[in-house]
């Protein structure tokens, strides 16, 4: 009674376009897209998630994707403290040697092109309006890479700034793929490095940002992940120690209306089975050479099999090796 007097739960409309299993899924923005990015992973939906690395605004966002669709060649790569790295790019793909950097980069361009040509589904997380310019030539950068402050210039995106670039790479995005079906969210993570004022004002105009784009194309949607954090939790509980980042509790709660919304009752069963194959898979042997193990292992096999034949878009192979390894192990 109490848990129900002291919230105003959100009453959010099943979507009438559902994300199934046999959907491609296109993940990209700020670290809340990998938090939903990683909850479709692991219920084996066919997902790519940030090419670049986490992006936060979305003129970084626009830019990333229009470098992908139109397949430019990435940014050379700057040379500091022994690395060569660039500032589009996560740090993931820094390196010693410059020629493997930009390999690396260029891969990771043609691989996103590749799964962009068979999206279904793009899910687009907003973080924050703030941007970084360097000031030597005024480029924008999606990652500071943590040099030194005074080589930018901070400022904040005015509503123009934003709206256009993103624009411009959904068009290009349902030019390349016409079914094309756009999910937009704001991150409920909170952006209070400098102050409470500056955080509010972001998301305000991400949200406005959203509601335009949304009102212009009957192809794209909103998710309210910031108001279902914001307005129904609305709680220090929810958030984890760092009071800035939804705790894990918070994103199962999100990942649940999320559910509710963009999945079919067939969909919703079989990601309970798979969340059971999972677990299952995640079991800890005691005497891992045992014959009880091994029968374990086999009557998971054969719930992974029967997942596999009633949808073939599943993808077990790692876990299909490795159950096999022991089932026919009789050493």
């Amino acid at each position: 009674m109490l848990t129900e007097t002291f919230r105003t739960p959100i009453q959010i409309a099943a979507s009438t376009r559902k994300i199934s299993h046999q959907d491609i899924i296109f993940c990209i923005g700020s670290c809340f897209a990998e938090n939903i990015g990683g909850r479709l992973r692991e219920h084996k939906f066919r997902i790519m998630e940030n090419p670049h690395g986490i992006l936060f605004n979305p003129l970084s966002i626009g830019e990333c994707l229009q470098q992908i669709l139109q397949q430019r060649e990435p940014d050379l790569p700057f040379y500091h403290n022994g690395l060569w790295q660039s500032y589009q790019f996560h740090g993931c793909f820094s390196n010693p040697d410059r020629e493997t950097c930009i390999r690396g980069m260029r891969e990771a361009g043609q691989k996103a092109y590749s799964f962009a040509q068979k999206t279904d589904w793009l899910i687009l997380s907003l973080g924050s309006n703030v941007i970084y310019r360097l000031k030597e030539n005024g480029n924008v950068v999606a990652n500071c890479h943590k040099m030194p402050s005074g080589l930018f210039d901070r400022q904040a995106l005015a509503f123009q700034q934003m709206q256009a670039p993103l624009q411009v790479a959904l068009q290009l995005f349902k030019q390349l793929r016409p079914n094309l079906q756009c999910l937009l969210t704001v991150s409920p993570v909170r952006y209070i490095k400098n102050n409470f004022e500056e955080n509010s004002y972001s998301k305000a105009n991400l949200r406005i940002l959203a509601h335009r784009l949304c009102e212009s194309f009957d192809w794209i949607s909103y998710f309210p992940a910031f108001e279902i954090m914001n307005d129904d939790l609305r709680d220090y509980r929810f958030y984890a120690k760092d009071r800035i980042h939804p705790s894990e509790e918070a994103i199962d709660y999100i990942w649940d209306c999320f559910s509710d919304v963009f999945f079919s009752d067939e969909t919703k069963q079989l990601n309970s089975e798979i969340a059971q194959v999972r677990k299952s898979l995640m079991h800890n042997a005691t005497f891992p050479e045992s014959d009880a193990y091994r029968q374990f292992c086999e009557t998971t096999l054969q719930q992974l099999n029967r997942l596999q034949t009633r949808c073939p878009a599943l993808d077990w192979e790692e876990e299909r090796r490795l159950l096999e390894t022991v089932v026919h192990n009789t050493d």
